[in-house]
């Protein structure tokens, strides 16, 4: 336990000074590195808390954390529903249309473009379905960093 402890001191002491990106990557590189018995020493703890703190409150979905963290969050803050408590959801929460609700839908013509989502954490990451000239339609991904097919 002595190497490990030894680790992750200096690895809480370099994200100290990195500042909150530097927890992330502590974060990533650290859980590579302890056991289910260190992830419980309190300089991983630390570096794990202010790791999650910033990536929730920069956005990040919880999906794309590693299992464990989400429920270190859940048994931190609790949840609410299915999401840990506090952390944005991936997509905005609308009501499923019932069946027999018989919404008209229109066909994507050629060249045109139908926003279909839309995150709040980040809302200028919009998802649109666009209709290509072969007639096939295309998953595009609009985001502050530009366009993705």
């Amino acid at each position: 336990m002595e190497g490990h402890a030894r680790f992750l001191d200096e690895l809480a002491a370099a994200a100290a000074v990195g500042g909150d990106w530097a927890y992330a990557g502590a974060l990533c590189v650290g859980q590579n590195f302890v056991t289910t018995e260190t992830r419980g020493y309190s300089t991983f703890r630390t570096v794990v808390d202010r790791a999650l703190e910033f990536l929730r409150t920069d956005g990040v979905s919880y999906t794309a954390l590693p299992p464990w963290t989400v429920e270190y969050w859940r048994a931190q803050h609790g949840a609410e529903g299915i999401h840990p408590a506090g952390w944005p959801s991936a997509l905005e929460d609308i009501a499923i249309p019932r069946d027999e609700d018989d919404i008209p839908l229109e066909e994507i013509g050629i060249g045109e473009s139908r926003k279909l989502a839309q995150a709040p954490a980040a809302p200028a990451n919009m998802i649109f379905a666009e209709r290509r000239g072969d007639g096939t339609v295309a998953a595009v991904i609009e985001c502050t960093r530009g366009r993705a097919v």
